[in-house]
């Protein structure tokens, strides 16, 4: 903690994942340290790249940061694969990442969750139309208006995205 808040990054990084090597179980909340070390280590200098303009710098330590955002959920992920919530997530962080087909497989996944379902109905959608797969996508956003109840949010925001697809 002392050498997070004194800006150590590379030391506090060293010596915890020394020690979490040597460890014969998981220690869960050492790792989420790790993680949030390496993730302030990242954004301290993202920080310091935007106050030089430097974009090669900032483009590559945001991909370094959507990297690690990966890592760190697909971990969870393999700890708990039955988590439907937890593959949604992940789905969600992939989305951000612009990681289509990853992202497809888990919203796949967390259909079964059923207070995501539609959610990941319509996140498969976008993805697919990303791809230039517009059938599927149009078939993923009639599932998911025939699932919804009358007039809801989600509802006429599923009916927009059908209208856009079919022009």
């Amino acid at each position: 903690d002392s050498q997070l808040r004194t800006r150590q990054f590379d030391q506090a990084i060293a010596e915890l994942t020394h020690y979490l090597s040597e460890q014969q179980t998981p220690q869960l909340r050492l790792e989420k340290r790790l993680y949030l070390a390496r993730e302030h280590q990242i954004n301290f200098k993202l920080a310091a790249a935007q106050d030089r303009h430097d974009t090669d710098l900032i483009d590559s330590l945001r991909s370094e940061h959507d990297q690690l955002r990966i890592e760190q959920i697909k971990r969870q992920v393999e700890r708990s694969p039955n988590d439907l919530q937890l593959r949604f997530d992940c789905g969600k962080v992939l989305y951000d990442c612009r990681e289509w087909e990853q992202a497809l497989s888990q919203f796949q996944h967390a259909m079964h969750h059923r207070q995501r379902r539609i959610r990941s109905l319509i996140y498969r959608s976008n993805i697919l139309e990303k791809l230039e797969r517009h059938t599927e996508a149009e078939q993923e956003l009639e599932i998911a208006l025939a699932e919804l109840p009358e007039q809801t949010r989600e509802k006429q925001e599923v009916i927009q995205q059908l209208e856009r697809l079919r022009l």
